[in-house]
């Protein structure tokens, strides 16, 4: 029989910080992984020679929590990423591009041009129209946050009197490049939990590219740093169910395999859990809320072209189209490559059962609509689909986010989606998985 003091199911970011944090404290600890590499949405492989990343990965300068990690395992955030201080938003009913400043200490110039120009993209009186919008926002998001869930981003804008040329450039470009959700679908809660924590620490406020793959720059040396602790990873495992043992979960299988724990981890995407959960020997009214939280899907479109299609390696929105969020990536991320433009698709429950041939076909169309030339270049693609590894941000569902403790002796929840204030980012998944490791120390002692 193998028996660990902890089994972590899921190697995302989540389950590598939990590992991470009880390793340290000399835990006997598992890492089980049902994929043949470790990182979950934060990973990067080889697709048939193409290097490919799971989605379009940001880091934002107010993170506190994932650059401690790396500092833990002796990783410089700064030798990982460049530093953006402006992004671009392209519009179909605009001819130019809008560039907005985000860096307000590191480049504030940038800033203060983006407020006082811009004027042929959103006139002076657009702008002014935004700034009651953030006041009352971020103040609901303070004492009325259920509330705030129960109204879409774009009800609460227009009542809040937002002028539709703001809505347009402003508010639905960050969610659709965000979470690509158009912002009818967009809880308000949400939108503003994004931008809570930035008043805060503004000066940090920046968006960061990684120069190279998730798995080589960053998850990589993670699981080093975990595996030179003592702990162990087994990827290709996929978990089935989880072992109970009256009211209390003792371990896990794997179809003929059984590993046992005192303390077991489920920190896949949201997905994965409310299956685990479903098919496990465990009352399913303890996990009502985690069971009804809705997902949402994610479709990620990579394409190697034979040059770059955009001046910048640089974030960029596109309003009004499926391009949530992009970018030219061949001088930053994928530097072997000659081109290479990295997409987010938006409005995917219009999209998911289109081909990947149909989902490019879409974006060469609504790219040549904000001037972006590429069927010709066209070296290589790949279509990356998350069917339902992100918690759905329409109204309604922020009450259903189930915290890391569950009331099941020896079982203990993270991830994105579970309950912290940094919602489905890196930030977000690095400290569940601190909550979860402390839960389960405290589950630890107090069973010894």
């Amino acid at each position: 029989m193998e028996r660990y003091d902890v089994i972590i199911v899921g190697g995302g970011l989540a389950g590598i910080t939990c590992g991470i944090e009880l390793a340290q404290d000399r835990y006997n600890v598992l890492i089980l992984e049902k994929e043949l590499h470790m990182g979950g949405r934060a990973s990067s492989w080889d697709s048939n020679g193409m290097a490919v990343d799971s989605g379009f990965h940001r880091v934002i300068g107010y993170y506190k929590h994932y650059p401690k990690l790396l500092q833990q395992a002796g990783i410089n955030l700064n030798d990982i990423v460049v530093w953006e201080e402006k992004l671009d938003v392209l519009s179909p009913k605009h001819d130019h591009v809008t560039t907005f400043g985000v860096a307000p200490f590191h480049g504030p110039v940038k800033i203060l041009r983006a407020m006082l120009g811009n004027n042929k993209s959103i006139a002076p009186k657009a702008k002014l129209s935004l700034i009651p919008f953030f006041k009352n926002g971020l103040h609901e998001f303070k004492v009325d946050p259920n509330k705030l869930d129960q109204i879409s981003i774009l009800d609460f804008a227009r009542e809040q009197g937002v002028h539709e040329d703001a809505i347009h450039l402003f508010i639905e470009a960050m969610c659709r490049g965000i979470f690509f959700t158009p912002s009818e679908r967009f809880s308000a809660y949400v939108f503003f939990g994004i931008l809570a924590p930035a008043p805060q620490r503004f000066y940090k406020m920046r968006i960061g590219s990684y120069l190279g793959g998730m798995s080589d720059v960053m998850i990589g040396p993670l699981v080093d740093y975990f595996e030179n602790l003592g702990g162990e990873v087994a990827l290709n495992q996929g978990v089935e169910r989880l072992i109970t043992e009256g009211e209390k979960v003792i371990g896990v299988e794997l179809g003929l395999k059984k590993f046992y724990a005192e303390q077991v981890v489920l920190s896949t995407d949201i997905g994965a859990a409310q299956y685990i959960i479903s098919q496990s020997q465990l009352d399913q009214i303890n996990f009502y809320s985690l069971l009804k939280l809705p997902t949402m899907p994610a479709v990620s479109v990579q394409i190697e072209l034979t040059e770059p299609v955009l001046e910048h390696d640089r974030t960029t929105f596109a309003p009004g189209t499926v391009l949530g969020s992009f970018s030219e990536q061949s001088r930053s991320t994928f530097r072997q490559s000659k081109g290479r433009l990295s997409v987010m698709m938006a409005s995917l429950e219009k999209l998911e059962d289109h081909t990947d041939e149909e989902l490019l076909e879409l974006i060469f169309k609504e790219a040549d609509q904000i001037g972006i030339s590429m069927r010709n270049k066209v070296i290589d693609y790949r279509v990356v689909r998350h069917g339902d590894k992100f918690y759905s941000v329409a109204p309604g569902h922020e009450i259903l986010r189930p915290s890391q403790n569950t009331v099941v002796p020896g079982l203990t929840l993270a991830g994105d989606y579970t309950k912290q204030p940094y919602l489905s980012t890196m930030e977000g998944a690095v400290l569940s998985g601190e909550l979860a490791s402390e839960n389960v120390k405290n589950a630890l002692r107090e069973s010894q």
